[in-house]
């Protein structure tokens, strides 16, 4: 069975622009597609490791991972392939591109190139993915994550409301939940800035008074929300209640490591970590320097 895209049955038509553009469809892919999926979606085991898994946590397994393992069925490894390809950069150049220019009037001297062009391929992992090399080979470096949501065993949010990385430029989650799984929460909520927001921590983190919800999507099996990201994307996931049952969905990243201005935007941080951001993006700017003029090097051999 070829794979599908997650784009290949939305209209760019359904885009909601404010606070941030972002859509969400309740049966992104053909049904008989996603029950093939589902079916063979890995167990929690194959995802997070065999060691006891601690209490609501996100496990991931990456696409590079994902591709090397037996235990993924050809299926996903053909969707995965898929969905880190340069061709559904494409796709999503295509599908957002009114979009980012609109948000990001900036983006071509950002990246260096008219958006057209920008060229994408699998994110390789590493500890600091974002200074490793091979990721530096395309404007945008792109993953395809198996991901479960560890039992729950006291009730609690996988994750408050929060910013992806400013490096991130689309973020995509699609659900697959198990049929059986009776318990209540997990849903991803979307927020707007309540008066002038708050200050966020060293992983995007921004405290719950200074949002409020406008939008609640469902974690419901064939589900999918996207989004461009912004300093205005806000999202978290509502509390889980007590359950044995993993909460499962695809997580789909497209990362820009190289831009010439480092990330594509600032918001305000605590203390803590806007010292630890300066750091951060004084070595990634030291990097990419490094980096460029070695291009420049080999390429005048």
């Amino acid at each position: 069975m070829a794979a599908q895209s997650i784009l290949g049955r939305l209209d760019p038509a359904a885009i909601v622009t404010d606070p941030f553009p972002h859509i969400v469809v309740t049966e992104a892919l053909a049904p008989d597609y996603y029950a093939a999926l589902a079916s063979s979606f890995p167990d929690a085991a194959t995802v997070a490791g065999s060691a006891e898994m601690a209490n609501n946590r996100a496990y991931r397994m990456t696409a590079p991972k994902a591709l090397q393992d037996p235990a993924v069925a050809p299926i996903w490894r053909e969707f995965i392939g898929y969905h880190c390809s340069d061709a559904y950069l494409r796709e999503l150049v295509r599908f957002w591109g009114p979009a980012i220019a609109r948000e990001y009037p900036r983006f071509e001297a950002m990246v260096g190139k008219p958006l057209a062009e920008t060229s994408g391929a699998m994110r390789r992992y590493s500890r600091q993915a974002q200074l490793d090399p091979a990721n530096l080979d395309a404007d945008v470096a792109l993953d395809c994550q198996f991901v479960v949501n560890s039992p729950v065993r006291e009730r609690s949010s996988v994750r408050g409301p929060h910013l992806d990385q400013p490096y991130t430029l689309f973020a995509a989650l699609l659900y697959f939940r198990d049929p059986a799984d009776p318990s209540e929460g997990g849903d991803l909520e979307l927020y707007r800035a309540r008066g002038a927001g708050g200050r966020f921590d060293a992983r995007y983190h921004v405290p719950p008074e200074a949002v409020e919800a406008f939008r609640t999507v469902r974690y419901a099996p064939n589900t999918l929300v996207m989004w461009l990201n912004t300093p205005n994307a806000l999202h978290g996931v509502t509390p889980r209640a007590i359950t044995e049952t993993p909460r499962r969905y695809i997580n789909f990243v497209a990362d820009c490591y190289g831009l010439a201005t480092d990330v594509l935007f600032d918001v305000p941080r605590t203390p803590a970590a806007a010292v630890k951001g300066w750091a951060q993006h004084a070595l990634r700017k030291r990097f990419l320097r490094r980096g460029r003029a070695g291009d420049g090097a080999a390429g005048g051999a």
